[in-house]
């Protein structure tokens, strides 16, 4: 009975406990934004806008839209020479790559830049101030960024005030911090756009089994050859009718194998293309080299990933490949924007389904 009791009292002060730790966690007058869709959440105050579907055009003039918005109620900043101020989530599907300043809204220049540690993540952080003199204002923005799975993920508090003082911001400052220590990565099962009945490929003649969407198109080659480098190719194509209507013109997820002995990093990439930051990863126990590479001009652009594994005295290849056209070029709503998240994810998962026989 005694033994009884002390369990109870036990788990009474472990509840009392899990309690207090939870409510200091949440801000008082804070509510929690979760993104199942896309593996985040983020805590804010109650009185702050929400807005999922705002844009933003980035300093080199790409507008993204994939981030969600939180704007300060007017009393928030009444009384101060903060003229208009916000706070966002904001992702990009890149693997490499991903540095604070690509998501620079205000100026290619930037004044700071580090690395900081919160929670365990580890972020590349910015901060930028540009004083326009012919407007009397000031603007201002600290971006974090880190990355986590398919993402590049990126907190911005962005700030424009009279340039008459020094920016009146310590409240501001208080919730970008709250906000980035409540950031959290949540691991979540995905879906996927392609239909739900995927295949497994099996065959002796490439000794490997691998799953694929069923609506992909495969396309066995024994003697492609690439960069001057002979390799056993499997290509799964998208076909036409899931590209119609974008501005995709070609993409592909193909499995390559190749003597190791033989091959540098540049003979992964088909085209002649721009090589981002070459790296490292792990995933399932599985090390893989990781590029990524792009070309673009008259409109055009040409992008591929590339994940690189050994596997005894081969190594194994697999790579995402699109191409298309600027929607810029058409008149708008007559062509959308692919789907690159999409695709990225399909890769993703035939990628870990990868298994030799």
């Amino acid at each position: 009975m005694k033994n009884i009791l002390l369990l109870l009292f036990a788990l009474i002060i472990t509840v009392i406990l899990n309690i207090n730790i939870n409510s200091q966690d949440m801000p008082a007058g804070w509510k929690e934004y979760i993104n199942l869709d896309n593996g985040f959440s983020v805590k804010y105050p109650a009185d702050f806008t929400l807005d999922e579907t705002y844009k933003i055009t980035y300093s080199g003039g790409m507008t993204h839209k994939n981030g969600v918005f939180f704007k300060p109620p007017e009393s928030f900043i009444n009384g101060t020479n903060i003229l208009d101020a916000y706070f966002a989530v904001e992702w990009m599907p890149r693997v490499n790559d991903c540095f604070a300043e690509n998501f620079l809204v205000i100026d290619d220049y930037f004044e700071r830049e580090h690395i900081d540690t919160l929670n365990g993540v580890l972020y590349n952080v910015i901060e930028n101030t540009v004083r326009n003199d012919t407007e009397k204002k000031q603007y201002y923005e600290k971006i974090y960024s880190t990355e986590a799975g398919i993402y590049c993920f990126a907190l911005r508090y962005y700030l424009i005030t009279s340039s008459a003082a020094e920016h009146e911001k310590a409240k501001m400052d208080s919730v970008f911090n709250n906000m980035l220590t409540a950031f959290t990565i949540i691991s979540v099962n995905k879906g996927y756009d392609f239909k739900p009945d995927w295949k497994q490929y099996k065959s002796k003649k490439y000794a490997f089994n691998i799953d694929y969407p069923s609506e992909l198109m495969i396309d066995e080659t024994d003697s492609s050859v690439f960069n001057g480098k002979f390799r056993v190719n499997l290509s799964f194509n998208v076909p036409d009718n899931i590209m119609k209507g974008s501005n995709l013109y070609n993409s592909f997820i193909s499995v390559e194998k190749l003597l190791k002995d033989t091959i540098t990093s540049y003979d992964y990439l088909i085209r002649m293309t721009y090589l981002h930051n070459t790296k490292y990863v792990t995933e399932n126990g599985q090390k893989y080299i990781v590029l990524e590479g792009s070309e673009g001009g008259m409109s055009h652009f040409y992008y591929e990933l590339i994940y690189a594994a050994d596997y005894g005295k081969y190594c194994y290849v697999f790579r995402l490949y699109y191409d298309g056209v600027s929607t810029g070029v058409f008149e708008p709503g007559v062509v959308l924007q692919y789907d690159e998240l999409s695709l990225l994810r399909v890769f993703k998962r035939m990628r870990e389904s990868f298994r030799l026989k």
